[in-house]
Formats: C-alpha cells, sequence, structure tokens
C-alpha cells in the first residue's frame, strides 16, 4: 500500500497538456485543510499520465512506498449545450445556433461554461434527464445538452523510486 501525506486547499487551476485532446482538460481538486493520510491499494495500476490507456499504463503496484509528494485532480471532459432560444443570462446575449462548451461542475447547480472565450458560471443541464417531461426549470432548460461533460478523479504521485506517476481515484483510500 501506497501511503501519501499532504495538505492541501482548494485550487482551481487549468493545466495546458500535450497529453489530451482539444476538450479534455486537468482541474487541480479537493478541499482539503488538514493533513490526511492517503494509500494506494496493493494490485493499483499506475500510470505515466492520467489516461487508463495502454500508451500510459505502467504497472500494478504491488509493494509499499511513501511517496515525497501527491495531489489530486480531475479529468474534466468537456461537453456541449445549444441555447434553445435568443435569451440573455447574465447580461450575455445567447442565440440557438451559439454552441456552449460545458466544463467542471461547480456548486449550487452551477457549472463552468465556456462562451466566446469567456468563462461563466451559468445554471444549466448536465445530463439529459434534466429538462424532460415535468422538469422544464427555466433556470437550467434556456439551454439544451447536446453532449455531457464526464469528470474522472485522479491523483499525482511523486516518489523517488518510482518517479511521477498518476493512480486512478478508486485505487486510493483515506487511512485515519
Amino acid at each position: 500500500m501506497v501511503i501519501v501525506r499532504h495538505s492541501l486547499m482548494a485550487v482551481a487551476v487549468v493545466l495546458a497538456s500535450p497529453l489530451f485532446a482539444f476538450d479534455q482538460y486537468l482541474l487541480k481538486s479537493y478541499e482539503q485543510f488538514d493533513e490526511t493520510v492517503y494509500g494506494v491499494v496493493q494490485g493499483g495500476s499506475i500510470y505515466s499520465c492520467p489516461d487508463r490507456s495502454e500508451r500510459c499504463f505502467l504497472r500494478e503496484l504491488n509493494e509499499s512506498v511513501t511517496p515525497d509528494r501527491s495531489e489530486f485532480f480531475q479529468k474534466v471532459s468537456s461537453g456541449f449545450l445549444q441555447p434553445r432560444y435568443s435569451t440573455e443570462i447574465d447580461g450575455v446575449r445567447l442565440d440557438p445556433d451559439d454552441e456552449l462548451i460545458l466544463l467542471d461542475y461547480l456548486r449550487e447547480g452551477r457549472s463552468r461554461v465556456l462562451f466566446q472565450g469567456e468563462y461563466y458560471r451559468w445554471k444549466v443541464p448536465r445530463d439529459f434527464d434534466k429538462c424532460t417531461g415535468d422538469d422544464t426549470d427555466p433556470r437550467y432548460c434556456w439551454a439544451e445538452l447536446v453532449r455531457p461533460a464526464s469528470e474522472e478523479r485522479w491523483m499525482y504521485v511523486e516518489q523517488g523510486y518510482y518517479g511521477a506517476y498518476w493512480v486512478p481515484i478508486e485505487y486510493v483510500e483515506r487511512l485515519e
């Protein structure tokens, strides 16, 4: 089991990386204000980049190591939205032929949306079940979801013997 000690603050940083398609990015995440110990379960796979493809797979981790540093990230694949009708949201004029890029979920029903090079915090549908049938809340349903965004959580680890590697969150457990 890999033991990881760290103390992270809430941070949102988009990292540019040639490893991903144009519609994917990494977001530093996890609000954490106390020192917590994390471990990687034996048999957990480790990767050279936050991607489960064969090109990034390194090996299964089958021994205990103590990383020098670790951080949590979300890998986000963007989605797409289109306004259902001409409208104005937070002073921004939107028309039905506009394409909005849906990014990560923030809080309180708001998501980060990219439109014409600017980032906004808007209430929009994040899945196809929203805005159907009786669920037509105008705070969300002004936009139609074309493709949902997806998020996958990863832990980045640096350790002397193994170097730097990525671990999918399902192989990480909190120890105390």
